[in-house]
C-alpha cells in the first residue's frame, strides 16, 4: 500500500473550506470512523471524498499500483476538486465491476491528471460506465484525464466512459476503447430509448423545461469507442444541446450495425460546431464520422478522411432544412472506406473546400473556390511534432504532402476565426506572405535557421582544452506551440570530427574539446535540422595554438589523434610486418601508410574489420557478389585482427603491408580500420579509415 505525507487535519474533523486533502492508501476503505487524521494508509480515495466539500481539493499522488474501486462508485460533492499528478502516474481502477464517480449536488466538480480505468455500469439503469452526472446543477470539467476501457452495459446504457445531465468540458483529454450496450426497452428513461455515446452521453433529463446543456471537448482524443446496438461511436448529443469541438481528433470509433455517428451522433434540434478537427477510421450505418439530425451544424478547418458508413460515409446529414442549415469552409472530405459517398445529401458550401468526388455529394462548388475531383495527398496519422498537452500524448493529424491541393487553398478569414493556427497550434498560414491550408492541419515549410559556434578558454600550449559552445535560431518568429529546434549538432576541427552533441531546449550544445595540438584549429558546428527546422551551418572560430612543451600538469593529459589519413585506399598486399616509419623511404611501399598526429606518448591500436556487402532478402542480410534489381544494399563486418603500437607526440607513420603478424595476412576484400590511442589519462575518441586490397 501506498504511504505518502498527509497534510496535518484534525483527526476525524471535517476539512475546513478550501484544504487539500491527500490520499494515502490505494485500498479502498470505507469511511467508518476517524479518517484522514495523518495516521498511516488511513485516507482511501473514498474517505478523503467522503471528508471534502465545496472548495477542496482531493490529491491522487502518483503510486506503483492502481487506486481501486470495490465498493460501488463514489459520490463526489459538488464544488469538489480531485487532481492526480498526471494521467500516467495516477490510475483509479474499478476492476471492470464498478464505476467510479457519481456527482451528487450543486456546483462544478473537477477532475484532473488521472486516468480512470475498467470502471463497469451494470446498474441496468442509463448511467456512465465510469462516471455519472444525474443532476443539471454539477457541471463537469475534465482536464488532462484518460478514461479507458470502461461499459455501461443494459438495455439502456448512456455513456460508456461518461454520462451526463448537465454541462461537460473535456480539454486535454482521451478517451480509450470505451463502450456501451444499448438497445433500449420498456425499463429505460424515457421508454424505449437505446441509448448510446461509447465514450460519452450527453442526455436529456427527466425534469421538463430544462436548460439545454453544453459539451465542449478541445485538444483531446478519441479512440477505439464503441456503442453495440446504439448511435455516437464515441459522443451521442441529444435532444436541444449544444457540441462545440475544437482541436481534436477521433479514431477508430463506430457505430452499431445500421445506427448512426461512427464517431459523433446528433439529435434534432442540437447545435454544433466543429473546428481544426481530425476524423478517420470511425465506422457507422450513417454518417461514417458525424451524423446530424438536427441543426446548424458548422464545419471549420477540419479534416474527414476514411471514415465508412452506408450512406455519408464521412458525414450524415438529414434533408431539408438540416442540410441547407449545415455548412463548411477550409474542409477536407475525403477518402471514403468501402466506396460510397462522401456526403448523405448536399450541404451549404461556404468555400475554400476540398472533395475528392466530382460530381461533390456534399453540395460543394468550383464557383465558392471549392476543390473538386482531386485527392488532398494526406500523409498517415502521425503526431507531426505537435506539443499540444493532452492526456497519453497530443492529438494525431493527418498531414498534408508538399503537393498537396490543399496547401494555399484555404480561406484566410476563416482561418483567423479560428486564432490563425491548425489542430496542433501551429501557424495559419505556414508559409510567410501566403494563404491558409484546407483542412485541420497546416504545412509548415521547413523554418531556416542560423548556427553559431563561439570557443571559450584559452590554449595557448598544446594539451590544453577549449569549450565550444554552439547556438541555433530559428530565422521567423512562430507561435508558442511550435517547439524550438531540436536534434544534433556535429562539431569539427577544420576536416575531422569531434562529436556529435544533441540540442538543449535552450537552443544550445556544447562541447569540451581536448588535447589540442599546436598550430591553428578551425571550429564549425552544423546542425543537423529536425522535422520543423532546415540545417545549417556555422562560420568557422579559429584558435591558435602555439609549439612548446605542454602546460604544467598537461603530462598526464589524454590523448588525442589528429591528420589521420591514409596513403593508398587500395593497394596490394606486400611482404613486410607493420612497423612505425619514422620517415619516408623515397619510394612508397606496397601496402599503404596510416598516417596521424599524436598529442602526447600513448599506445596505438589499429583494428581492421572485414566488410562484405550483400542484398536483403526476406529481412537477412545475404552475402552476395550480385545485386539483385532494386534489390536493398545492407552490409556484414567481421573483426579480423589488431596491431598495436607505442606512439610519441608528434607525426607518425605505420607502414602496412597487409600481414598481422608473420602467419597472418588479410586477404583481398575490403575493410575498414579503426585507430584509437590511449594512456593512463584516458582513450581517444575512435578514428576509421576504408581500404581495399586488390590482389596478394
Amino acid at each position: 500500500m501506498l504511504a505518502l505525507a498527509l497534510l496535518a487535519l484534525a483527526t476525524g474533523a471535517q476539512a475546513s473550506p478550501g484544504a487539500t486533502i491527500t490520499v494515502n492508501t490505494t485500498a479502498d476503505s470505507l469511511p467508518t470512523g476517524p479518517e484522514c487524521g495523518g495516521l498511516p494508509e488511513d485516507c482511501s480515495l473514498r474517505q478523503a471524498l467522503d471528508l471534502a466539500r465545496a472548495g477542496d481539493t482531493v490529491l491522487v499522488p502518483g503510486a506503483s499500483s492502481d487506486y481501486l474501486i470495490q465498493h460501488d462508485r463514489i459520490p463526489v460533492r459538488g464544488g469538489v476538486t480531485i487532481a492526480g499528478e498526471g494521467d500516467a502516474a495516477t490510475t483509479i481502477s474499478g476492476g471492470g465491476t464498478d464505476q467510479a464517480f457519481e456527482l451528487a449536488g450543486a456546483g462544478p466538480v473537477r477532475i484532473s491528471g488521472l486516468t480512470i480505468t475498467e470502471t463497469f455500469n451494470d446498474s441496468g439503469e442509463d448511467q456512465g460506465g465510469a462516471i455519472n452526472v444525474p443532476g443539471s446543477e454539477a457541471p463537469l470539467v475534465l482536464d488532462d484525464v484518460m478514461i479507458s476501457k470502461s461499459a455501461s452495459e443494459g438495455p439502456c446504457g448512456f455513456g460508456g466512459a461518461i454520462e451526463t445531465d448537465s454541462n461537460l468540458t473535456i480539454s486535454a483529454s482521451r478517451f480509450v476503447e470505451n463502450s456501451v450496450a444499448g438497445g433500449g426497452g420498456a425499463t429505460c428513461n424515457p421508454p424505449g430509448a437505446v441509448g448510446g455515446g461509447g465514450a460519452v452521453g450527453i442526455v436529456v433529463p427527466p425534469w421538463p423545461k430544462a436548460p439545454p446543456r453544453a459539451l465542449v471537448v478541445e485538444n483531446s482524443v478519441f479512440i477505439d469507442n464503441t456503442t453495440e446496438a446504439s448511435p455516437g461511436g464515441a459522443i451521442l448529443v441529444e435532444h436541444g444541446d449544444t457540441l462545440t469541438i475544437r482541436s481534436s481528433t477521433f479514431i477508430d470509433n463506430a457505430a452499431g450495425t445500421g445506427f448512426q455517428g461512427g464517431a459523433i451522433a446528433l439529435y434534432p434540434a442540437t447545435s454544433a460546431t466543429i473546428s481544426n478537427s481530425t476524423f478517420t477510421a470511425n465506422a457507422a450505418g450513417t454518417g461514417g464520422a458525424i451524423n446530424m439530425e438536427g441543426k446548424p451544424l458548422v464545419l471549420s478547418g477540419d479534416t474527414l478522411a476514411g471514415n465508412a458508413a452506408e450512406v455519408g460515409a464521412n458525414l450524415g446529414v438529414n434533408a431539408g432544412e438540416a442540410s441547407r442549415e449545415t455548412t463548411l469552409v477550409n474542409t477536407i472530405l475525403a477518402t471514403p472506406t468501402g466506396g460510397g459517398a462522401n456526403c448523405s445529401h448536399k450541404l451549404t458550401t461556404l468555400g475554400h473546400n476540398l472533395e475528392d468526388a466530382s460530381p461533390s455529394s456534399c453540395g460543394l462548388s468550383a464557383t465558392a473556390q471549392d476543390i473538386l475531383g482531386v485527392s488532398p495527398d494526406l500523409l498517415p496519422l502521425a503526431i507531426n511534432a505537435s506539443i499540444v498537452p493532452a492526456a497519453g500524448g497530443a492529438p494525431p493529424t493527418l498531414g498534408l504532402a508538399g503537393g498537396s491541393p490543399a496547401i494555399g487553398a484555404g480561406d484566410t478569414a476563416a482561418c483567423a476565426a479560428l486564432g490563425s493556427v491548425d489542430e496542433r497550434g501551429f501557424p495559419r498560414p505556414g508559409a510567410e506572405g501566403g494563404k491558409c491550408d484546407i483542412g485541420a492541419y497546416e504545412l509548415l515549410p521547413a523554418v531556416p535557421t542560423t548556427t553559431t559556434v563561439a570557443a571559450a578558454g584559452t590554449a595557448t600550449s598544446p594539451g590544453t582544452q577549449v569549450t565550444l559552445t554552439a547556438a541555433v535560431a530559428r530565422g521567423r518568429a512562430l507561435v508558442p506551440a511550435v517547439p524550438g529546434p531540436a536534434g544534433m549538432v556535429e562539431f569539427r576541427d577544420g576536416g575531422n570530427r569531434l562529436a556529435s552533441v544533441p540540442l538543449g531546449s535552450d537552443g544550445q550544445a556544447t562541447l569540451t574539446a581536448r588535447g589540442l595540438t599546436a598550430g591553428e584549429h578551425s571550429f564549425t558546428a552544423a546542425y543537423a535540422g529536425d522535422l520543423v527546422y532546415s540545417p545549417s551551418t556555422s562560420s568557422p572560430a579559429t584558435l591558435d595554438v602555439a609549439a612548446g612543451p605542454p602546460e604544467p600538469g598537461a603530462a598526464g593529459m589524454a590523448p588525442a589523434l589528429s591528420k589521420v589519413r591514409q596513403s593508398h585506399a587500395s593497394w596490394r598486399v606486400g611482404r613486410h610486418l607493420a612497423r612505425i616509419a619514422r620517415r619516408r623511404n623515397g619510394r612508397p611501399p606496397v601496402g599503404t601508410q596510416f598516417r596521424f598526429t599524436l598529442n602526447t606518448a600513448a599506445t596505438v591500436t589499429l583494428s581492421f574489420t572485414r566488410v562484405r556487402v550483400g542484398r536483403v532478402v526476406h529481412h537477412r542480410c545475404l552475402l552476395s557478389p550480385r545485386r539483385a534489381q532494386g534489390a536493398r544494399v545492407c552490409r556484414r563486418t567481421r573483426a579480423v585482427g589488431r596491431l598495436t603500437f607505442a606512439g610519441r607526440a608528434g607525426a607518425d607513420i605505420v607502414s602496412f603491408d597487409g600481414w598481422l603478424s608473420r602467419h597472418r595476412r588479410l586477404a583481398k576484400g575490403r575493410y575498414a580500420v579503426t585507430l584509437r590511442a590511449s594512456n593512463a589519462a584516458g582513450r581517444s575518441p575512435a578514428r576509421r579509415l576504408t581500404f581495399t586490397i586488390t590482389g596478394g
